[in-house]
C-alpha cells in the first residue's frame, strides 16, 4: 500500500497576521523606551505584536539588525526635529543653541 505524503507549500498556510519592517520596528522602539534595552529581544517583539519569533526573522537577520534600523530611524527623526528648530531661529548664535537644545530635550 502506498501513502502519499503531501507537501505543504507558502500558499497552503494560512497566516493570521501579517506583520512588516515598519511594525516591527515601530514595536521595538516601544519595548525600547517602555522596558529597555535588557527587555528588547525578538522573541519580546514578537509577543507584543502576537507573532512567533520565527517570523520576524523574514525582516531581520538577528536583533542587532533589528536594533540598527531602530537606531537609523531614531537619528533620523531627531535630526528633522533639529533642522525644524533651526529653521525657527534667527541669526543670534546664542538663541540657535538655545533653541537646539529645548528641542533636543524634548
Amino acid at each position: 500500500m502506498l501513502i502519499r505524503l503531501s507537501r505543504r507549500t507558502a500558499l497552503d498556510m494560512v497566516y493570521t497576521k501579517k506583520i512588516d519592517e515598519e511594525t516591527l520596528v515601530v514595536t521595538a522602539s516601544d519595548v525600547l523606551e517602555h522596558e529597555g534595552i535588557e527587555a528588547l529581544s525578538m522573541r519580546r517583539v514578537a509577543q507584543s505584536l502576537g507573532v512567533r519569533a520565527s517570523s520576524l526573522y523574514h525582516h531581520f537577520p538577528d536583533k542587532s539588525a533589528l536594533l540598527r534600523v531602530v537606531a537609523e530611524k531614531g537619528l533620523r527623526q531627531l535630526a528633522e526635529v533639529l533642522e525644524q528648530a533651526a529653521e525657527r531661529t534667527g541669526p543670534d548664535p546664542q538663541q540657535q543653541i538655545r533653541t537646539l537644545t529645548i528641542a533636543y530635550h524634548e
